[in-house]
């Protein structure tokens, strides 16, 4: 597995902010198999933080940026 730094995207910041509030400005870092698993992985533990059903399905496929994170 390799790791995933995910981030919102600084274009839809304020967006994001005016939904997710703080959450917006996090960095979450997981450990997946691919982008895919790592977009849902960071979904999963938003949905544990905030009550994704107030926000269209996809919007968090267009507002993350999923990066390998740096080896350490």
């Amino acid at each position: 597995m390799s790791r995933w730094n995910c981030y919102i995207k600084p274009g839809a910041m304020e967006d994001a902010r005016a939904s997710l509030g703080e959450l917006a400005g996090e960095t979450f870092t997981v450990e997946a198999e691919d982008q895919i698993q790592a977009l849902a992985e960071v979904k999963g533990q938003l949905s544990e933080r905030y009550n994704m059903s107030t926000l269209p399905a996809d919007l968090l496929d267009d507002w993350l940026v999923i990066q390998p994170a740096p080896r350490r």
